[in-house]
């Protein structure tokens, strides 16, 4: 049975289906690398339908941001993705990372990364990773 921990196989369901992790990051997290989730070996991001969905605007400034990797790779989905503006936000670099496997052999661990300004009061948004375990 998936664990979804570190150790485990990462989040993976007996049906063929797209899998996901979510986690809110809210400005309380500025400077924080944050667990968003784990992906199981061979995991493929699938871009368009992974990003941050920002609820609540982020008021730090004009440091409002966030990355979304791995772990040994931080960047790897996102880098400096603005969360000054209500909405879905999605950028070219996660676009271009997503689509390729990730190392067949190892667990995955998705990290978000809050840069915003410490007199920020108010931010809040959902980082989404969207992926498919194949079956070969």
């Amino acid at each position: 049975m998936p664990t979804n921990t570190a150790g485990g196989m990462g989040q993976v369901y007996h049906q063929n289906m797209v899998h996901y992790l979510a986690k809110t990051i809210t400005y309380a997290d500025d400077g924080k690398t944050v667990v968003v989730g784990y992906l199981p070996a061979g995991a493929v991001v699938l871009p368009g339908i992974s990003g941050i969905a920002v609820n609540v605007v982020f008021n730090g400034g004009s440091t409002n941001t966030c990355d979304v990797g791995i772990i040994g790779a931080t960047t790897k989905f996102s880098s400096a993705l603005a969360l000054g503006t209500l909405g879905w936000i999605e950028s070219d670099v996660l676009t271009e990372s997503a689509g390729s496997r990730l190392d067949e052999t190892a667990l995955s661990t998705v990290v978000a990364t809050v840069v915003s300004t410490a007199n920020a009061s108010t931010g809040s948004a959902t980082v989404i990773i969207a992926y498919v375990v194949p079956r070969d």
